[in-house]
C-alpha cells in the first residue's frame, strides 16, 4: 500500500530516495535481532517497529530502484540492466530462502543451543544488517546521475493527452490484482513465522 504514495514523491531524485530506503531497511534489520536483548515488555513492539521500518524501506527500494537503474544506463543496456536486476532479486530470494532454512540449524549445533532458541536466528539477521550497511556506504559514493529533463510535449510527440485516468480503467484493476497477490504472498510466510 505504501508503494503507491512513495512512487509519487518527485521532490527528490531516485538515488536519494533509495538511500532513505536503505537507511530504513538497515535500521529495521538491526532492530529485529537486537530485540532479544531488550526488556521483555518491549520485545513485541520492538519487533513490530523493526519489521515496519524494513518494509517501508523495501517499498522505497522497489519503487525507486528501476527508475534509478534506467537513469544510469543508456540504450540497449537499460533492458539488460533491468533484466539483471530482476534475475538477481529472484536468485537472491531463492538462495536466501534455502540458506535461511538451514543456517539457524547449523548455528544452533555450533553453539550447542536448541533450534527454538532465538540466538541461531539472531546471528544471520545481524550479519544481513551489517552487510546491508556496507551496501549503503557503497551507494553513498555513487555519483548522482545526470538526467535531461524533457518537455512533456516532446515525450508524447505533440500536446499532452487530455484523458484522465478513471477508477474504472483496467490499469486500476491490474494494480488491485497485483496488490492482492502480493499481500497473500507476504501474508503466508508471515503467518508461518
Amino acid at each position: 500500500l505504501l508503494s503507491l504514495p512513495i512512487g509519487t514523491i518527485e521532490r527528490w531524485p531516485h538515488r536519494r530516495l533509495l538511500l532513505v530506503g536503505l537507511v530504513l531497511i538497515t535500521g529495521g534489520m538491526f532492530a529485529v535481532p537486537l530485540a532479544q536483548w531488550g526488556p521483555a515488555s518491549w520485545q513485541a513492539p520492538w519487533l513490530l517497529v523493526g519489521h515496519v521500518l524494513s518494509y517501508v524501506g523495501l517499498a522505497f527500494f522497489f519503487v525507486h530502484s528501476a527508475p534509478f537503474v534506467l537513469s544510469i544506463t543508456m540504450g540497449d543496456w537499460q533492458n539488460r540492466a533491468l533484466a539483471w536486476q530482476s534475475a538477481t532479486l529472484a536468485v537472491a530470494g531463492f538462495t536466501g530462502g534455502l540458506l535461511g532454512g538451514y543456517l539457524p540449524g547449523w548455528i544452533a549445533v555450533w553453539l550447542n543451543l536448541p533450534v527454538e532458541h532465538p540466538t541461531p536466528y539472531q546471528y544471520p539477521l545481524l550479519l544481513a544488517a551489517v552487510l546491508l550497511s556496507f551496501a549503503f556506504f557503497v551507494f553513498v559514493r555513487m555519483p548522482e546521475p545526470v538526467i535531461e529533463v524533457m518537455n512533456p510535449a516532446e515525450i508524447t510527440g505533440g500536446s499532452r493527452p487530455s484523458k484522465v485516468t478513471q477508477w474504472s480503467d483496467p490499469i486500476w484493476i491490474f494494480i488491485l490484482l497485483i496488490l492482492v497477490v502480493r499481500m497473500l504472498q507476504v501474508a503466508a510466510p508471515g503467518a508461518i513465522i
